[in-house]
């Protein structure tokens, strides 16, 4: 199995195999996991019309492809295209859709700001932003959800614009994910 776009192999990914009966439902028959060269094996039962399903149940991530086994040891060797990195519009994943979720590389640069910091002001700043594959903020993604005073805003803010993050990956494939995260201000931390 390989990415559609960039044709790597997609290691660790989810596929399930679903028998086709004849009134046209689906029975779950077996699911593994590709290797690293993103190959997989499942045992289904026997002849007959089965589903191989890609991806996470239930996200958007999930795409599928229709397998006829013509006898009861029916071996198929085939190629899927798993299009991970153009999925219908999608502009980032959330952290339940990914495999591995986006994380600080290093520790965020982040300053206290010094009007606050003579006055013992300690604060929280919430953003939402999206990590891109490269490992950065997507700039113009960054949206304050709450802050407790405009000079932490702006301390998050400078810190997001050099930070490096490890990307979210879906099958070993880098993606943008959606971050959400608090940063606390506290002199007692500094300590």
């Amino acid at each position: 199995m390989i990415e559609a776009l960039t044709t790597k192999p997609l290691s660790g990914y989810p596929v399930r195999l679903l028998y086709r009966t004849a009134a046209d439902s689906a029975q779950a028959c077996d699911s593994a996991t590709t290797d690293e060269r993103g190959l997989f094996q499942m045992g289904g039962r026997g002849a007959g019309s089965y589903r191989l399903v890609f991806g996470p149940a239930h996200s958007r991530l999930e795409t599928s492809a229709e397998v006829t086994a013509l006898a009861t040891d029916t071996t198929i060797l085939g190629r899927f295209g798993v299009p991970i990195l153009k999925l219908g519009g999608a502009e980032a994943f959330s952290s339940s859709e990914v495999q591995q979720v986006a994380h600080e590389r290093t520790v965020l640069p982040l300053r206290y700001p010094k009007d606050l910091m003579s006055y013992r002001i300690a604060g929280e700043v919430v953003v939402r932003f999206i990590v891109d594959p490269s490992g950065h903020a997507r700039p113009g993604s960054v949206q304050v959800l709450s802050s407790t005073h405009p000079s932490f805003t702006r301390a998050v803010l400078e810190a997001l614009r050099t930070a490096t993050f490890d990307p979210a990956r879906v099958g070993g494939i880098a993606v943008p994910q959606v971050v959400q995260q608090p940063f606390t201000f506290s002199l007692e931390a500094r300590r």
